[in-house]
């Protein structure tokens, strides 16, 4: 496959800016697709769980107020943490059916797994001896091409 380089500002870059009365509809977009993401994984566990109407409340806005921040983090970056590029940061489907178990252990029992877990990832990933700043620079690069396509 040819590679096709494009300059800054032509109509297919991904450093093209847009215009505000393109950017602003396109960014209320994102912004409640991903709201919708964030807010369907705590109303499922909620359910699971049979907690009550406050505590899928609580569970909703600690999703949504952690999501942020992680997004701030994501995005701003803080020391080595952080690939600073334009990323959203939510809630993710992935551990549902794996949670579904331990339904009887409680969501307290969950959330611990879930913490210990992160714990244990941080030091496997930890152990790697891979240039960090190079992996986002060729997934950001691959999604420019992607979008391309």
């Amino acid at each position: 496959m040819a590679s096709r380089k494009t300059k800054a500002g032509s109509t297919n870059s991904p450093d093209k800016k847009l215009p505000l009365n393109k950017s602003i509809p396109l960014g209320i977009q994102h912004v409640l697709a991903m709201f919708a993401g964030n807010i369907t994984v705590p109303i499922i566990v909620a359910g699971v769980f049979g907690q009550t109407p406050e505590q899928k409340i609580f569970l909703i806005q600690m999703a949504l107020f952690v999501a942020g921040v992680a997004t701030i983090i994501q995005t701003v970056g803080y020391k080595e943490i952080g690939a600073r590029l334009p990323i959203v940061q939510g809630t993710s489907f992935a551990f549902i059916p794996i949670m579904l178990p331990f339904k009887a252990a409680g969501l307290g029992a969950v959330f611990t797994a879930a913490f210990i877990g992160g714990i244990f990832s941080n030091f496997y990933w930890k152990s790697f001896k891979t240039n960090k700043a190079s992996i986002s620079t060729i997934s950001h690069r691959y999604s420019c091409i992607n979008d391309r396509i």
